[in-house]
């Protein structure tokens, strides 16, 4: 369960950088 959650919390965390790089072009 904790590496589940390990890889959501990457998951999120790539899907938001690329979200910024969005809104900052």
């Amino acid at each position: 369960m904790k590496n589940k959650n390990r890889e959501l919390i990457s998951l999120k965390i790539s899907l938001s950088a690329s979200l910024n790089r969005r809104e900052a072009e």
